[in-house]
């Protein structure tokens, strides 16, 4: 898990992501919205690319596979992101209505970066 500093006030939340400070050079930000009820995203993994993710606006679930164990983390609003390695094979739902990810990622998009298919996945990561 990854805390972004919060700043609480009368006038509400202010959640800093100085990017100096990220654990890793952030390279590329994108968003994540508007998934289905009942929806999924990800079920992939990244060979070198490590990625934060950051509920910016209502909840979804992560699961995270390093190939020996899976992992269940429910993400919320309020500065609170979760650290991707590369090689851990990753799959999003339950996202709330209206909710909104955040995905700063180490490296420029490169679709041979990608793994897309769980058997490739588990083989990789066995050897």
């Amino acid at each position: 898990m990854w805390q972004l500093p919060t700043i609480t006030d009368v006038r509400g939340h202010l959640i800093v992501a100085e990017l100096a400070a990220m654990p890793f050079p952030v390279q590329r930000l994108f968003f994540i919205t508007d998934v289905p009820a009942g929806g999924t995203r990800g079920h992939d993994a990244q060979r070198a690319s490590q990625e934060l993710l950051l509920a910016v606006s209502g909840s979804m679930s992560v699961t995270l596979d390093d190939g020996r164990r899976k992992q269940d983390i429910m993400l919320s609003g309020r500065g609170e992101g979760l650290f991707v390695a590369p090689r851990t094979w990753c799959v999003l739902s339950r996202f709330s209505p209206g909710a909104v990810l955040a995905v700063f990622a180490s490296h420029p998009y490169d679709e041979s970066d990608q793994i897309r298919d769980y058997a490739e996945f588990l083989s990789i990561v066995a050897g």
